[in-house]
């Protein structure tokens, strides 16, 4: 299934503008990963300068990781209700990230505790395939 950012606003119940993400591709053949691509223009938002050049801040992938991993388990978990909670456990950041580049964000679901309780693995790559960041995270639906 690809899905476009409007098919992401709706699934993940916010408006369209407030999706971080250009498009998103599910497979049913591969439930337990998801994947997502953005690309970093020069006007992004999320951009903060640091000794004159502009980068893509470490605490902006962990946030794209989550939204990825929001959207699996809205996926994957079709019906839970609630929210999901994540807690970041272990991230790496191996180069920085600058403007006009494309991110690859993959998700794996690793392990699933009777269907509420998950541990995933967020990868993150540039254009050229190199690994930026990882982040192992923890999550559960919460219901409000």
């Amino acid at each position: 299934m690809e899905c476009d950012k409007k098919a992401m606003a709706a699934l993940l119940g916010m408006p369209e503008e407030k999706v971080a993400l250009d498009r998103c591709s599910y497979e049913a053949q591969f439930p337990d990963e998801i994947k997502a691509w953005k690309f970093i223009g020069k006007t992004d938002p999320a951009l903060r300068r640091y000794q004159g050049n502009l980068y893509y801040p470490p605490s902006a992938l962990i946030s794209l990781i989550d939204l990825v991993t929001e959207l699996l388990f809205r996926t994957r978990f079709d019906g839970l209700g609630g929210l999901p909670a994540l807690v970041a456990n272990d991230s790496r950041f191996r180069k920085p990230v600058m403007p006009e580049n494309t991110l690859l964000i993959q998700v794996k679901l690793l392990r699933n505790y009777k269907g509420r309780i998950g541990i995933f693995s967020g990868v993150i790559a540039d254009g050229e395939g190199d690994i930026v960041a990882e982040n192992i995270s923890k999550g559960t639906i919460v219901s409000i």
